[in-house]
């Protein structure tokens, strides 16, 4: 593809040098008046034939290899001596301007006249920014330095920027910060490394997806370009290269390659990325045949087509194919392997997030709309079946409630339903009692609290798998908050109190009407003494008590009324009201729920994944900066060290005078060394050690200092309980300087290197002993 790029903006730049020369040829005969007046008028257009050699030659330069730099420059150097000779000629023979001599003369070139590449520090683009500034700017010798300079500070960004924004813009800084520039950029063995890191940690296959396909043979086939573009003996690496790709596959493509070259003793990296690149063509074309690319939005069928299309739509009962909610893929959500990860529960949750129909998971119509006869493989009821939750191993409990209002059959008297509800009281974690309003329901096969009740106990959750509440007509919805042990009594206190444990839900039902203001109403119930506050006419319920309790709650005695008049049943609570009411200000509300327990499998991955230690990644500018510094600058002593510059913020610190200060310090510290003999004896065995392990090394008076030098103090810390050193010395990098600046303040801190307490703490669980020491 290279190839045939360079080869069509070789043509374009060689039409533009043909214009060029036409012109040139033109401006040889200036004695025949018809030549020079094509000449002349060929000269005004001559600046759109030179600007689109520039064009064609600058995007060459972008993609040739160094070696050919220089043949391709000499093109333009001929091309540039004839445009300049051709406006010179032009210049000579144009009629002379008829403004006056006070006209001022033209300005200096415009920076926008010239289009360069921004660079921001990828030493992946420098060699191509390097070479169209070089060729564009620096060696053009009509432009002055400081408009170079002004090119140059305007085409970077970032870090290369920011080293030279403490420069002064003038004539003679310019060459300072171009050489700068270069010798921090122009580093073939940095730019080597980042090949050779981008090739090492590409990230394996975990599927055979088109995209993941094309960024590891992108990132090979790039990577392996650039080392061949350095110089490197890339067609001597074969086998180390073929041996790098290879893990990176899937089994079953490794199996596949293996089988097709059986016959072949020492494969190739060539073999092998020919053989990926044949692939990836058959992914494409089955991806494009089977319509999960947006490349068929490009057929344009004519009106008959379309027409037949249409039918063929309207009676296929899949969707069409469009790009999926959870992965950047071109399929229908229940193709995607994402989706069909996740359990029942989590499937039914995104169907809900995203509005997709509970039939076909289609987004263009609702549940209620769907033209689907489709049913569930699994219970033949009209859901899909990626969304069908009963499984194996899973456990119902129904819980139903209701409170509506309705018209008797005999008659058109409205009444509504009473539900029974009591004042209990609910012990917190600390032993308080709370008095609080329970529901009892015996249709319910679990007891539910609700979360502001639950806050208020303050008594510990229990998380376990992700329950689902379902209602009548497969109304459901997700509880992922848990449950709490509950211990309700009496009001009155003489009952034992009732252990259970209950789930936590947003809300139990809306506010009910109070029960004394219904007994109040009804003269077979006016004698009762019913647990209500007579001041509200309705209150909240907080809890509900199910089947497990009802046995135990009520007792003997009720007392009943007419057809349409509530009932009062004696319990441990006290009388409670339920039945139908003939009131027209009650409550309408309607309630039935169900759960559903998610399955073992769930279980047990909710509890490794609340076990985990999260690793959250979070990185600064300041820290990838700091990364980057280290990365582009490490090298490695002839003894086997590491050596790193430090990472300064600016390229110049702007440090003051830290003599004096670590003088005084010094000498402080001499004092306290003479009142004690042996913190002196450990201090001057610790800088030993530091002198005999090459920490530190002693300096000469007489030797010369550079122009920024820093004195850190020094001062030492006891630890008399420690077994192995009692005192450590300590260099103080945050004293301040003159300007009150310190060394700290002008360096990168960089990300965090050590690992969290939490994690180091953890660890410990591991093993039966853990050692600790000191690593010189």
């Amino acid at each position: 593809m290279s190839a045939e790029k360079l080869t069509r903006l070789t043509l374009r730049r060689t039409s533009a040098s043909n214009h060029l020369q036409e012109c040139l040829a033109l401006s040889k005969d200036p004695s025949d008046p018809l030549t020079n007046s094509i000449f002349l008028e060929r000269a005004q257009d001559i600046e759109n034939s030179y600007k689109d050699f520039q064009t064609a030659h600058n995007a060459i330069i972008g993609i040739i290899d160094e070696a050919d730099f220089e043949t391709h420059d000499k093109v333009r150097e001929n091309a540039s001596t004839v445009y300049y000779t051709i406006k010179a000629a032009f210049h000579q023979r144009s009629p002379p301007p008829t403004t006056s001599r006070d006209v001022p003369l033209p300005e200096a070139p415009k920076l926008n006249k010239i289009s360069l590449p921004t660079f921001d520090g990828n030493y992946k683009d420098w060699h191509t920014f390097f070479d169209l500034f070089r060729t564009l700017v620096h060696e053009n010798n009509s432009l002055s330095s400081i408009v170079k300079y002004q090119y140059l500070l305007t085409s970077l960004k970032g870090e290369p920027f920011n080293l030279l924004k403490g420069l002064p813009v003038t004539e003679a800084n310019y060459e300072t910060a171009y050489n700068t520039l270069k010798g921090r950029y122009n580093n073939k063995r940095h730019l080597a490394t980042l090949y050779f890191l981008e090739i090492f940690h590409v990230k394996p296959l975990k599927d055979e997806s088109v995209k993941n396909f094309r960024a590891l043979i992108d990132t090979f086939h790039e990577n392996v370009e650039g080392f061949r573009t350095l110089g490197f003996p890339v067609e001597q690496w074969d086998f180390f290269l073929f041996n790098l790709v290879l893990p990176k596959l899937t089994d079953a493509i490794r199996t596949t390659y293996e089988a097709e070259h059986t016959d072949t003793d020492i494969p190739t990296y060539v073999q092998l990325m020919t053989f990926l690149e044949k692939r990836a063509k058959a992914l494409e074309s089955v991806l494009l045949m089977s319509g999960d690319k947006t490349s068929l939005m490009r057929f344009k069928p004519n009106t008959r087509e379309k027409a037949v299309n249409l039918k063929l739509e309207h009676l296929s009962a899949k969707p069409q194919s469009s790009k999926c909610i959870l992965c950047p893929e071109m399929h229908p959500i229940y193709r995607c392997h994402v989706f069909n990860g996740k359990s029942a529960i989590e499937r039914l949750a995104i169907a809900r997030e995203h509005n997709l129909c509970r039939n076909c998971l289609s987004q263009n119509h609702a549940t209620h709309n769907c033209s689907s006869n489709r049913t569930c493989r699994i219970c033949n009821q009209h859901h899909h079946s990626s969304l069908h939750l009963k499984g194996p191993g899973s456990a119902a409990i129904h819980v139903g409630t209701s409170s509506h209002k309705m018209s008797s059959e005999t008659n058109d008297i409205p009444h509504n339903v009473i539900l029974p509800i009591t004042p209990v009281h609910i012990r917190d974690n600390f032993g308080i009692l709370h008095k609080v309003n329970a529901l009892i329901d015996s249709g319910s096969m679990s007891n539910f609290i609700s979360e502001r009740l639950s806050k208020k106990l303050h008594i510990p959750r229990k998380y376990t798998s992700c329950i689902e509440i379902q209602g009548l007509n497969s109304m459901t919805s997700i509880c992922k908050k848990g449950s709490i042990d509950c211990s309700v009594q009496s009001i009155h206190g003489q009952k034992p109190p009732f252990q259970f444990k209950a789930i936590i839900t947003p809300s139990i039902c809306s506010n009910q009407p109070s029960a004394s203001s219904i007994a109040s109403l009804y003269s077979h119930l006016k004698h009762l003494n019913i647990n209500s506050d007579n001041n509200i006419p309705t209150i909240s319920v907080d809890l509900l008590l199910g089947a497990e309790s009802v046995p135990q709650i009520f007792t003997e005695g009720r007392i009943q009324g007419g057809s349409h008049e509530p009932i009062a049943v004696n319990s441990v609570f006290g009388w409670i009201l339920m039945g139908k009411s003939s009131l027209s200000d009650a409550t309408h509300n309607s309630t039935c729920l169900s759960t559903t327990n998610a399955s073992l499998e769930k279980t047990i991955q909710n509890f490794w994944e609340l076990e985990s230690v999260p690793n959250p990644v979070t990185s600064s500018p300041e820290d990838e900066i700091c990364e980057r510094h280290f990365v582009t600058n490490y090298k490695r002593t002839e003894t086997g060290r590491f050596m790193v510059s430090l990472p300064f913020k600016k390229n110049t610190p702007l440090l003051g005078s830290s003599y004096q200060n670590a003088l005084k310090r010094f000498i402080s510290l001499e004092k306290r060394l003479l009142h004690n003999s042996t913190l002196r004896l450990e201090y001057v065995k610790f800088m030993k050690d530091y002198l005999q392990l090459n920490h530190m090394s002693l300096i000469s008076s007489s030797d010369p200092l550079p122009s920024a030098t820093y004195y850190i103090p020094h001062h030492c810390i006891l630890r008399p309980t420690s077994s192995s050193i009692k005192l450590r010395v300590v260099f103080d990098a945050s004293a301040t300087t003159s300007n009150g600046q310190s060394l700290n303040d002008t360096l990168l801190i960089g990300p965090k290197l050590q690992q969290d307490i939490v994690k180091i703490l953890l660890s410990f669980r591991c093993f039966n002993f853990a050692f600790i020491c000191d690593i010189k």
